[in-house]
């Protein structure tokens, strides 16, 4: 039986290619930091006008007849945001936990966003309220976070096959 030479590939075996490269984090990178700068405005923006000019309503407060209350449920959209910033910063170094914090910031704001355009649907058929600029932000999250979430997921798919 003849030795192969040393350094390569050993008899019988074929290479298929080059080996395959790292997926690259820069697109979720973009994607997580828009989707949190949409999402932040979202929160602190109004995002319901009532048509009869008595207030607004955003998800940290609610302006109605001159007296404004803080609204506690709003602060889970900061959590998203959070969880959006650190996911995009950790995507390039930790592919997997930077993917999952994406997720988690993503979810938050397709849930949210995807809430604010059916009731944006719902005031175009009732007539009751408009949808202000933060309710706009809102929507371009939750759309943002959705393309944020299906990169993440074929980053991830691309990760465990390399």
């Amino acid at each position: 039986m003849e030795q192969q030479p040393w350094g390569q590939q050993p008899w019988g075996a074929q290479p298929w290619g080059p080996p395959p490269r790292r997926p690259s984090a820069v697109p979720l990178l973009v994607l997580g930091l828009m989707t949190a700068a949409f999402g932040l405005l979202g929160t602190v923006l109004p995002t319901y006008r009532y048509s009869d000019g008595l207030g607004s309503f955003a998800p940290l407060y609610q302006d109605f007849n001159d007296q404004t209350t803080f609204q506690a449920t709003g602060l889970v959209l900061f959590v998203g945001v959070a969880a959006l910033l650190t996911g995009a910063l950790l995507v390039r170094s930790r592919t997997a936990v930077g993917a999952g914090l994406l997720m988690l910031g993503a979810g938050v704001f397709v849930d949210r966003g995807g809430g604010q355009l059916l009731a944006f649907a719902q005031s175009l058929v009732d007539g009751g309220t408009g949808t202000a600029v933060g309710g706009v932000f809102l929507v371009l999250a939750a759309l943002s976070a959705g393309a944020t979430a299906v990169l993440c997921l074929v980053t991830l798919g691309r990760a465990v096959r390399a």
